[in-house]
């Protein structure tokens, strides 16, 4: 399973969220990375429904879905279960 929070810094936007909504630009800032970087991140973070995003003015403001990162959790593990490391003691 290819999971979508294997990346460090979409695992860092997720952490950031937890906090609350917060802009992209926001989120650029914290991560120290180029807003384009930041955006496509988000956009993979999106495309899975783990954020979800509104439009204020100019500015995009994203927020986590736990619901839905919950069941992402969720498979990683069960996949984790089911598909263990070579070599891992059962």
């Amino acid at each position: 399973m290819n999971n979508v929070l294997d990346h460090p810094v979409r695992r860092t936007i997720v952490a950031l969220l937890r906090q609350g909504e917060l802009p992209a630009g926001a989120m650029a800032e914290a991560l120290r990375k180029p807003r384009p970087g930041t955006s496509y991140h988000l956009a993979v973070l999106h495309e899975e429904g783990i954020v979800s995003c509104r439009i204020e003015g100019s500015r995009r403001i994203y927020r986590l879905n736990v619901e839905r990162l919950c069941q992402v959790l969720d498979a990683t593990l069960e996949d984790a279960w089911r598909n263990p490391p070579v070599g891992a003691v059962a």
